[in-house]
């Protein structure tokens, strides 16, 4: 019985215990998961030991300032089957107008779309695309 377990035997307060038990499952739900910031050119990666190989990443996370490795014809052998790619539009960090904001989804979603992605979604200054 490890100490968490113990504090729930003598009465502690029971949002405390909630609190104990979300994060237990946080951790359970994240045990296999593995984060990696990369940065630098996509062919770059191609050398390194970690990502050898394809099929690399389940989930890409593209920053506003990256958003252009979309433009990378090298960018979809990094990806695994069914793999997601979300890319910031930079709505919360340059300040666009309405059309602007329109011609930049319009020039991402082009990028994706001659990678072999499909648009799933756009919101909240994000565009979300699948392989």
């Amino acid at each position: 019985e490890d100490a968490s377990d113990m504090a729930f035997s003598k009465g502690e307060d029971p949002r405390r215990q909630q609190a104990l038990q979300r994060a237990r499952c946080i951790v359970d739900t994240f045990s296999d998961v593995k984060v990696s910031f990369v940065r630098g050119r996509i062919g770059d990666m191609f050398g390194k030991a970690a990502y050898t190989g394809t099929n690399a990443f389940d989930v890409v996370h593209l920053s506003s300032a990256s958003a252009h490795h979309l433009d990378d014809p090298e960018v979809t052998s990094l990806l695994a089957e069914n793999a997601r790619v979300v890319v910031e539009n930079g709505k919360y960090i340059v300040p666009l107008s309405n059309e602007q904001e329109e011609l930049l989804d319009t020039r991402l979603t082009e990028m994706a779309t001659a990678r072999g992605l499909k648009k799933v979604c756009q919101k909240d200054g994000c565009l979300e695309f699948k392989l």
